[in-house]
């Protein structure tokens, strides 16, 4: 007799989120787990008067159709459910009246 495993995954940062939907495209049986109130880990962001924050993650690199990500966002059903935005300026800072940017490329 075979046993059916289940599988508990503990934080849904981005990593733990992917593992968990790839586990379950394959019929496995997951749990994620989170401590926080919000899914996302440090691919999130929160809001604080009127500004909001990321936590760490700014980009992910594009997702070209000979890449890791294409292939599992496409076998996911979630490719076509994703805007990918070109990004001029890998990083902009206002200080007072002072614009500072770092180009991408």
């Amino acid at each position: 007799m075979s046993e059916e495993k289940e599988y508990v995954i503990v934080g849904s940062g981005a990593g733990g989120i992917f593992a968990a939907a790839m586990l379950s495209y394959y019929g496995k049986k997951v749990t994620l787990l989170e401590s926080h109130y919000t899914l996302g880990g440090f691919a999130s962001s929160f809001k604080r008067k009127n500004s909001r924050h990321e936590v760490a993650i700014h980009i992910l690199g594009k997702s070209r159709k000979e890449s890791f990500r294409y292939h599992w966002y496409k076998k996911l059903g979630i490719y076509d459910h994703v805007e990918f935005v070109d990004i001029n300026e890998f990083w902009d800072l206002y200080l007072g009246t002072r614009h500072f940017k770092v180009p991408s490329k």
